[in-house]
């Protein structure tokens, strides 16, 4: 009994998650970053309790291009850093790919050359 409500629970929470996401989503569009940002953080929050993984992956990746949209381009790296790494761990090539260009464009912006040369090696050979 314990482990079905553990997993009713789980569904609860990664529905939340959802739920939040797309209410990022459409406070994005309607031009207000800063609540999207606030409900892609309870996104984030709600998957993670739940243990969505690719709920918080898609979270991460959302986190990283809003807070790059809001002038913080350090944060954005970190956002999409975790993603990347989440992606990879899941087998999410086209996912990972996606996130790997937007490090790389940070990491120039950023005048990380290091990282900038490092993810554009890895992005060799990929169409």
């Amino acid at each position: 009994m314990k482990a079905e409500q553990a997993n009713d629970r789980a569904k609860r929470w990664s529905v939340l998650g959802t739920n939040r996401y797309v209410l990022a989503s459409v406070m994005y569009a309607q031009g207000s970053i800063e609540e999207a940002l606030r409900w892609a953080e309870r996104a984030l929050a709600a998957d993670k309790t739940a243990e969505n993984s690719l709920g918080i992956g898609a979270d991460l990746e959302a986190l990283g291009r809003l807070t790059r949209r809001a002038g913080q381009p350090e944060k954005a790296f970190e956002y999409f850093r975790r993603s990347f790494g989440l992606w990879l761990a899941l087998g999410k090539d086209r996912d990972a790919e996606r996130v790997l260009r937007e490090l790389r464009e940070l990491a120039v912006e950023l005048g990380e050359e290091d990282y900038a040369g490092r993810y554009g090696k890895m992005l060799e050979g990929v169409p």
